[in-house]
């Protein structure tokens, strides 16, 4: 299972250079919430080489692809974690979001939609009550 133990900013020169951060050794309890898959940002490009230590910069993960690289299977889910403020990594993860605003936008589509509707048919309908019994458009 992987852990994304959060993230730290880059060089704003030397793109491939992070802040130093600690790692911690042995068994260490981790607390945090799972989810579907990992966060994604937009990225431009690929690049899967890495650097003169072989080390990777990974703006972005996909699961699978990564499982087959390191030739170990992972779970379908990526653990966020929670606790451990003081690594100096930063966890400002996204809120769960329920879709509820979208909701309200249709919501508010189909209502205003339903109004037009019924304004047309009103005027629609005057014009041939007027029309039918008679009366001039101009009345």
């Amino acid at each position: 299972m992987l852990v994304n133990r959060g993230w730290l900013p880059r060089d704003p020169v030397e793109r491939t250079r992070i802040a130093p951060y600690t790692t911690p050794a042995g068994v260490v309890q981790v607390e945090g919430i799972a989810v579907p898959h990992a966060s994604r940002v937009y990225s431009f490009g690929r690049k899967d080489g890495a650097d003169e230590a072989g080390q990777r910069l990974r703006q972005n993960i996909d699961l699978d692809a990564f499982a087959r690289e390191i030739g170990v299977p992972l779970q379908p889910f990526v653990v966020e974690q929670q606790s451990g403020a003081q690594d100096g990594l930063q966890r400002d993860w996204p809120r769960a979001d329920s879709g509820a605003d979208r909701n309200y936008g249709y919501a508010f589509q189909w209502f205003s939609m339903a109004a037009a509707v019924l304004a047309l048919m009103i005027v629609h309908g005057v014009r041939r009550y007027r029309r039918l019994s008679g009366a001039s458009p101009t009345d």
